[in-house]
């Protein structure tokens, strides 16, 4: 149990890492579509996620699935309620991409102790949790115009769908109109841009991938594969930054999902860290343009991005400045390892 008055000077602390601007700054409203179960990127995403709640730079008012795997959602459950956010409404993809049982998920919503699962959640039957299109679009018929970031880091399963979607009780307009009116740009960890060479979140549903670099009517800003992995999470920190708490989901999932001690590429991070931060100036920005889907050579089914300048277009995507590596990697750390607000 940690003293209350630790607590309160960990609050006092966290407050002052935020720049004077930050403070000042509206938290950013964001729907978080991972693929929660396959790699641990995402879990370390969510992490950060709650941590900006509390920070007061994130207003996270929804978290889809595109896993087709109950654990994902409940893993997903279990994290927001041992941040203290159980209410933050979760959906699921229905026939979705994916759906093997997680190395990390499943043995950590699994955990018991004297008999009873060690880690609550606040969701008792995920069966019963709203189809992800369907929240999707309730969340931003609800939101003011412009108002949304939506943070995608897995396959564009149900962002292709929601493009797709008719009319409903939420709202009367189809889903890319509803988009252009309530969404203010895409975040989304995908493609590689450095090499022809497939990346995973395009490759898995490259039909739906299409859809969404062709129709996607908002900015689409693109952290790719290459930057991820040039900023790895480092094994130290999973080791050693989280003696505050006896037993941790994230780290306990970190544990299960390779054998230590391994640094992990920080893909889905990066784009977490662009929307809260996006005025920090820690990426390089490319040009406008224009991402299209093509081959790898000499592998016919082995799809890859193409990324085209274009002074019209909506895409762009983050690079990494040598100077500023450094700077990010200390900044991913304190923010997934931030945790203020439990005893």
């Amino acid at each position: 149990m940690k003293p209350r008055i630790y607590i309160l000077l960990s609050l006092v602390l966290a407050s002052c890492s935020i720049q004077e601007g930050e403070r000042l700054s509206p938290p950013v409203r964001v729907i978080f579509d991972t693929d929660m179960g396959n790699d641990i990127d995402d879990a370390l995403a969510l992490a950060m996620l709650n941590n900006y709640i509390d920070l007061g730079m994130v207003d996270m008012i929804g978290v889809v699935s595109c896993k087709d795997n109950p654990y994902s959602a409940m893993y997903i459950d279990l994290l927001n309620t041992w941040y203290g956010h159980p209410d933050i409404p979760i959906g699921v993809v229905v026939n979705g991409k994916k759906p093997e049982d997680s190395k990390y998920a499943n043995p950590v919503v699994d955990m018991e102790q004297d008999g009873k699962l060690l880690f609550p959640r606040s969701v008792e039957d995920v069966s019963s949790l709203p189809d992800a299109v369907s929240l999707y679009r309730k969340l931003l018929a609800g939101s003011p115009d412009s108002s949304v970031v939506i943070i995608t880091v897995g396959v564009s399963t149900l962002t292709a769908r929601l493009l797709g979607s008719g009319p409903d009780k939420y709202s009367p307009l189809g889903g890319q109109e509803l988009v252009s009116r309530k969404v203010g740009y895409l975040s989304m960890m995908a493609g590689n841009f450095v090499k022809s060479l497939p990346e995973a979140n395009v490759f898995n549903d490259s039909a739906a991938a299409a859809i969404v670099f062709r129709d996607w009517p908002t900015r689409i800003m693109i952290s790719p594969f290459d930057v991820g992995r040039a900023l790895r999470y480092p094994a130290e920190s999973i080791l050693n930054d989280f003696g505050f708490v006896d037993i941790h989901p994230l780290v306990e999932a970190y544990k299960a999902y390779l054998p230590m001690p391994y640094d992990r590429p920080t893909w889905d991070l990066t784009s977490v860290m662009y929307t809260a931060e996006k005025d920090s100036g820690y990426f390089a920005i490319s040009p406008p343009g224009k991402v299209t889907l093509g081959y790898e050579p000499g592998h016919p089914r082995h799809v890859v991005t193409h990324f085209t300048p274009d002074v019209s277009g909506k895409h762009y995507y983050f690079s990494l400045e040598d100077n500023q590596s450094e700077r990010i990697m200390e900044r991913l750390v304190e923010l997934v390892t931030m945790d203020p607000l439990h005893e």
